[in-house]
């Protein structure tokens, strides 16, 4: 599975990719993890792409990704310059924060005022806890342990905001 996260920079859009890929590895599963962003540090876009397969991952690209994770119109940009949503694999997942979810194709996309509910900087996080929650592709309990290994003064928000968010994504 390919999940491309797309955010703003300063957002912690990296942090998200790097709990969902130790998530992963928690789960056994193999992982990759690329992040992009431009030289402008804290402004402009950022985005992760992590490969996850219960197999060893011989090619790290992503010929149609699984699911596009878009938190903010930075984000929508860049995932827009880079074809993102022309390459979506058919039964990807959509899911957008609500402030940007009319830029959007509606089919499929699943909204979540992440911004609003969680902040900017734990929109990416929030899109990564509903991901898990809509698809079950990990167990929710591999995002937690992911969030206790990684560490870090703001392990308690972070479980916050995931029992947020895994209750804006159930509904």
């Amino acid at each position: 599975m390919t999940v491309i996260i797309a955010g703003s920079a300063g957002e912690r859009v990296q942090t998200a990719g790097a709990v969902l890929s130790q998530a992963a590895v928690l789960s056994g599963l193999s992982c990759v993890q690329k992040n992009d962003y431009p030289v402008t540090v804290g402004s402009g876009f950022s985005l992760a792409e992590v490969k996850l397969s219960p197999n060893p991952i011989l090619y790290t690209g992503s010929d149609a990704p699984d699911a596009l994770l878009v938190v903010s119109s930075d984000g929508l940009r860049e995932a827009k310059a880079r074809g993102d949503l022309g390459r979506l694999a058919p039964s990807a997942t959509l899911i957008a924060d609500s402030t940007i979810a009319a830029e959007l194709p509606a089919a499929g996309l699943l909204a979540l005022p992440l911004r609003n509910r969680l902040s900017g900087d734990a929109a990416a996080f929030g899109a990564v806890c509903a991901l898990v929650a809509k698809t079950g592709v990990l167990e929710r309990g591999a995002v937690l342990a992911a969030v206790e290994v990684l560490g870090g003064k703001g392990q308690a928000v972070l479980r916050e905001r995931a029992d947020t968010a895994f209750a804006l994504a159930d509904g």
